[in-house]
């Protein structure tokens, strides 16, 4: 560039570099940038513990002979307060990359576009456990008895069953008749006993009193 006569102007060279980065390769470098710088930073402040230790003999290999002075520890003070309040100070600078590069993202970052199409159905999973057994159901009604078989045989156990039931039957009506016919018997032999006892009763009565009459036509008190 050439400028008004009698004004320097800065000669600026016509540099025009080609750099094909995308946007996330971009922000990418700059964060990279940023844990570098904070990774420099960190070992200043190592570094700057480590003097402190040597100096006052705790590190390996430190510790002065004869030792450092008050006026020596001093100085040593103050040097690392200002190593550290310019590492504050480039922390700081650090602090508004990264909020810049944030709100940089924030910004370029679009709405939220439409839902995309629902994916193909997955396979069925396994079966899952059985689940408990629930409380049971109320009783049904008793359903109507079905017609009778007309045609159908009797089966051969049933007949049996009859056949076994009609002789109990018939061996209890048996039984019951030998029963009231012992009991009718034993009747019979008590009312002839009875009868003979009462006619020997009755003569014995009909013998008194013919001797009683005798008596008193004779005069007699007593029987003979």
């Amino acid at each position: 560039m050439k400028g008004e006569e009698g004004v320097s102007q800065p000669n600026i060279p016509d540099i025009t570099p080609i750099i094909s980065l995308t946007r996330d390769e971009v922000v990418n470098l700059i964060l990279s940038s940023i844990a570098m710088q904070e990774l420099g930073l960190g070992h200043i402040i190592n570094a700057e513990a480590e003097k402190i230790q040597y100096v006052l003999g705790t590190l390996s290999g430190g510790g002065g002979n004869p030792a450092p002075t008050f006026r020596e520890i001093k100085e040593l003070n103050c040097s690392v307060k200002e190593i550290l309040g310019e590492v504050m100070k480039t922390e700081f600078i650090l602090q508004n990359k990264m909020d810049s590069l944030r709100s940089f993202v924030s910004a370029c970052e679009g709405a939220a576009g439409p839902p995309g199409p629902a994916g193909p159905v997955g396979p069925a999973g396994p079966p899952g456990p059985a689940g408990p057994v629930g409380p049971a159901g109320p009783a049904g009604s008793a359903a109507p008895s079905g017609p009778a078989d007309p045609s159908g045989s009797a089966d051969p156990a049933c007949r049996l069953r009859a056949k076994r039931i009609k002789r109990r039957r018939k061996s209890r009506c048996a039984l019951k008749a030998r029963r009231k016919r012992r009991i009718c018997a034993k009747a019979g032999k008590l009312c002839k006993i009875t009868r003979k006892a009462h006619c020997r009763i009755a003569k014995k009565g009909r013998i008194h009193r013919r001797i009683r009459k005798a008596a008193r036509k004779t005069g007699r008190t007593k029987c003979a």
